[in-house]
């Protein structure tokens, strides 16, 4: 016996949830399908920028209890230099904040079905649209995240060569104490990584290296971190006596960075987060762009938009600013040059002003 709703969801992250939360709020009647049963960690830098915080609030996510991150550091592999962001961003686990995420939408109305794989969209009949499980709707918003999901295409990036690893860590006292109201960036022989203060007193380090370099990486803490340190000052510095709250590290490979999707693939099936586009990590709006473009999503749908129009005007918003920052991670992957940069940061801010503010989404009130 199959169920009825307006629209299915694939995916509880940030852009599933919010899609679904929305959706639900303006009346829709809204399953969401998530394939973890349990709450999880994620690869991710779990920097929120400012941008993206209204979306958040809108949910009723309390964001008070996570640091605020006024000031960004980027780090090459031997010159260091700071600048405030464009709008304070805060610092949140996706352990923690996936969950709450799930409460809100579980809170408006939606139906949530945890521990479901979804592979496939089966056609149900032609007035009726695409059955999951069991369930039938009309529509369906794709929030796969990072995992390929054959329905909607294979992904195709500019960059793949690159593998994602991601750990919380418990810096040393006097690291913790000059990471507070920071998020660094390292750039390194071979990658380059963030690190930012989560809550808890815990440190997130996401990092990137290229799959030419993982057979010189250590396989255990102590020697991985020196050889990190071995290629970066501030990163040395940084990880020194750090111990991790759990291991091994997550890992993701194959992440299409520099990737926007041209088209609908249906004007029934919308795309959000990583699977409407995959900006650079260096950038910091990959958690903004998934909450904007579930969001949008929704009001899409809401208003009875179907998603061609969606995905003109994500496109359209997006491909400059993932364009961007492509070109930025591009340089970053030569670390002489991230040397030269901070020298030109520290003499011409607004070499860095231009970066934010090409790469950042609008606010809220623009949209």
């Amino acid at each position: 016996m199959t169920t009825d709703y307006d629209v299915a969801v694939v995916g509880a992250g940030l852009a599933g949830c919010a899609a679904a939360c929305r959706l639900a709020r303006g009346g829709a009647r809204v399953i969401l399908f998530e394939k973890a049963a349990a709450p999880h960690h994620k690869v991710c830098g779990e920097f929120l920028s400012g941008e993206g915080l209204p979306f958040l609030r809108d949910m009723g996510i309390d964001l008070e209890c996570t640091p605020a991150v006024p000031s960004f550091r980027l780090h090459g592999p031997a010159r260091s230099c700071e600048a405030a962001l464009p709008m304070p961003g805060r610092a949140f686990s996706r352990y923690r904040l996936d969950e709450l995420m799930l409460d809100a939408a579980t809170q408006a109305g939606v139906k949530v079905r945890r521990g479901v794989v979804v592979q496939t969209l089966e056609d149900a009949t032609s007035d009726r649209g695409y059955e999951i499980d069991g369930y039938r709707a009309p529509r369906v918003v794709c929030a796969a995240g990072k995992s390929e999901f054959r329905p909607v295409q294979t992904r195709q990036g500019k960059d793949s060569g690159m593998v994602g690893f991601k750990l919380h860590l418990k810096l040393a006292p006097q690291a913790q104490d000059r990471l507070q109201g920071h998020v660094d960036l390292f750039v390194f022989r071979g990658g380059y990584g963030g690190v930012a203060p989560v809550e808890g007193g815990v440190a997130n380090f996401c990092f990137l290296v290229e799959k030419s370099k993982l057979n010189d990486m250590p396989r255990n803490w102590p020697a991985m971190s020196a050889w990190l340190g071995q290629r970066c000052d501030g990163l040395d510095a940084c990880l020194r006596d750090s111990r991790p709250v759990f291991w091994p590290a997550l890992s993701v490979a194959n992440v299409p960075y520099g990737f926007v999707r041209e088209s609908a693939v249906a004007d029934d099936l919308y795309c959000v987060g990583d699977q409407l586009a995959v900006i650079p990590s260096l950038t910091g709006e990959g958690m903004t762009i998934a909450l904007m473009s579930g969001s949008r999503a929704a009001e899409h749908i809401l208003n009875r938009g179907g998603a061609t129009g969606f995905h003109e005007e994500m496109h359209e918003l997006l491909k400059p600013r993932v364009a961007l920052g492509y070109q930025v991670h591009r340089l970053f992957k030569a670390p002489g040059i991230c040397d030269l940069a901070t020298q030109l940061v520290a003499r011409w801010p607004r070499l860095l002003e231009y970066i934010f503010s090409n790469t950042r989404l609008p606010q809220l009130s623009r949209l």
